[in-house]
């Protein structure tokens, strides 16, 4: 990866946006196709909203290190830090305690020799006994991937801790007290918790509870505070729902627990340039029914809508973790006789995409009038509000 490009990456993590994690396959060597493992590991850093120094600081690694891995070089060491870090497991390989232990198994799986792999590779015998030791190199064991496991790849991060149980039970994980009371420090008491669980920890005036008919996603919401942890196979609907009632003025500050997801046209578009975003640097261990808690695979994201510039200070110094860039602007726009259906009177606003204002045409995306400008570079971009 050259200069240009890993500046490039860098900048993706740093800022919400599009992933730029590199999309062209690993070069051929010696006719052997390399292994996409890499592309994979890129891509979980930038959806996991990590960057290179932040991973290298979880890893108990080097920058430089971490560059040289996402080059598709140095040693195999790094490689298994960065994956324990993020974390990242892999499909196709057999189920084995080590990674070493994984290539060796999928070697005799398949009935291949040490001779016939290391031909098929174009690496020494002794470099594939290496690597079945736990040394070796990134770039000889992208070379044993592509003849062993071309087709491996990352597996989903809800499974590596969550996927032995049902959907329902995935969906049943519930806030860590002492996190809550960070949220009741800095923000108050909740008014509303629209997606809630009996078994859940927070402590709102107003509840919903699916089981006894509720619906959050419906049924109206109110009040000065609500305090979302959704079920996290539904993030979006429940984002979208949380910044309806929010811009309709129904809640004055929502406050959303998530997994960080942020590559749909919506959160871009629409959630990213009126939120506050805070990306957690630490993992929550989250509670369930009948279990011990869990940690999450994923990291976490705060998204509040209407928070105050004391709450977002009190905030940084209660819990680790940074703010995306954000460029919040008023802008007030007529829609004539444009409504939105609500059982309240709905504040009226439109959505620029783009980095400045224009004369564009209001269109509408879905219910929300969105103005669609050209920025610097010609890109859709977050806007201003």
């Amino acid at each position: 990866m050259g200069d240009s490009a890993r500046r490039k990456t860098e900048d993706a993590a740093q800022s919400i946006g599009p992933s730029t994690a590199p999309n062209k396959a690993l070069p051929r060597r010696g006719g052997v196709p390399r292994s996409n493992l890499i592309e994979e590991l890129i891509q979980a850093r930038l959806s996991d909203f990590r960057s290179v120094r932040n991973l290298a600081e979880m890893a108990n690694v080097t920058p430089a290190a971490i560059r040289k891995l996402e080059a598709g070089r140095g040693p195999v060491a790094t490689l298994i830090a960065v994956m324990r870090t993020l974390p990242f497991q892999v499909t196709v390989l057999s189920p084995a305690s080590s990674l070493a232990e994984q290539l060796r198994k999928r070697r005799e799986k398949l009935g291949m020799s040490l001779d016939v792999v290391a031909s098929k590779a174009a690496l020494p015998p002794e470099r594939i006994v290496e690597l079945e030791s736990g040394g070796g190199s990134v770039e000889s064991l992208l070379r044993l991937l592509s003849v062993i496991a071309p087709k491996v790849k990352r597996r989903a991060p809800e499974r590596v801790y969550w996927g032995a149980e049902r959907k329902a039970e995935r969906d049943s994980r519930f806030t860590p007290p002492d996190f809550m009371q960070v949220i009741y420090r800095v923000f108050g008491p909740v008014n509303l918790d629209p997606c809630a669980h009996i078994a859940s920890p927070v402590i709102a005036m107003h509840r919903f509870f699916l089981e006894q008919g509720d619906d959050g996603l419906t049924d109206p919401w109110s009040g000065g505070l609500a305090f979302v942890n959704p079920p996290f196979s539904g993030t979006l609907d429940w984002l979208r729902r949380s910044y309806e009632e929010w811009a309709a003025g129904h809640v004055k500050t929502i406050v959303c627990l998530v997994p960080v997801r942020i590559d749909s046209p919506f959160f871009q578009d629409v959630i990213k340039p009126v939120a506050d975003i805070y990306f957690l640097r630490q993992r929550l261990k989250f509670g369930r029914e009948g279990g011990k808690p869990q940690q999450t695979p994923h990291s976490l994201m705060l998204v509040i809508f209407g928070a105050t510039a004391r709450q977002k200070a009190l905030l940084a110094t209660l819990v680790r973790g940074f703010w995306a860039a954000t460029n919040h602007q008023p802008l007030m726009a007529s829609l004539g006789s444009a409504t939105v259906a609500s059982r309240s009177p709905v504040r009226t606003s439109a959505y620029i995409i783009g980095s400045t204002s224009c004369a564009a045409p209001l269109r509408r995306d879905g219910r929300h009038p969105v103005r669609v400008c050209s920025g610097p570079s010609g890109r859709r971009q977050g806007g201003a509000r």
